[in-house]
């Protein structure tokens, strides 16, 4: 990923995904598939200025139409990444959330590109989305011990709920 070029990375909206352009620090949005396979297009993320800069992907090679009439986006590809890193350590380690934010924060130089109480949620809902729902049932406990390896312990009483056994 350090290497790359134009990289693709959860936006500010759920279930959105933006492209990053490393090296020109530009953020682009998805603006459509064409017909044929593998062609994929993208605007520029400012539309309030009338940019109409875009950029098409075909078979993983970039082309850029058109210029853009705005400068680039440096803070906001920071604001993703910092996001995203903090969102990301949320999810896969049992620090606190300050400590999260200020480890984030030494990768990060200069001033914070996003403050605590406004990722504090964000890093709270990455939490919950790693961990497994609550059972409503006996039933339910059963199928979910079978389904997440990680509440297993290797002993077979999940099947025995689920079958009815003793």
């Amino acid at each position: 990923m350090e290497g790359e070029r134009h990289v693709r990375m959860p936006g500010a909206r759920r279930g959105q995904m933006v492209l990053i352009d490393r090296i020109g620090e530009y953020v682009w949005h998805q603006n459509g598939r064409l017909r044929e396979r593998n062609v994929i297009q993208y605007r520029s993320s400012d539309r309030n200025i009338h940019c109409r800069a875009t950029l098409t992907c075909r078979n993983g090679h970039y082309l850029s139409n058109g210029q853009h009439n705005h400068e680039n986006h440096r803070g906001r590809i920071k604001r993703f990444e910092f996001v995203n890193l903090c969102k990301e350590m949320a999810a896969n380690s049992n620090m606190s959330l300050l400590n999260i934010y200020i480890a984030a924060l030494r990768r990060f130089p200069g001033p914070p590109p996003v403050t605590f109480i406004e990722i504090r949620s964000s890093m709270n809902r990455a939490i919950r989305s790693n961990q497994p729902p609550i059972p409503a049932s006996v039933e339910d406990a059963g199928r979910l011990i079978l389904k997440f390896s990680a509440l297993s312990d290797g002993h077979e009483w999940g099947n025995a709920i689920l079958l009815g056994e003793n």
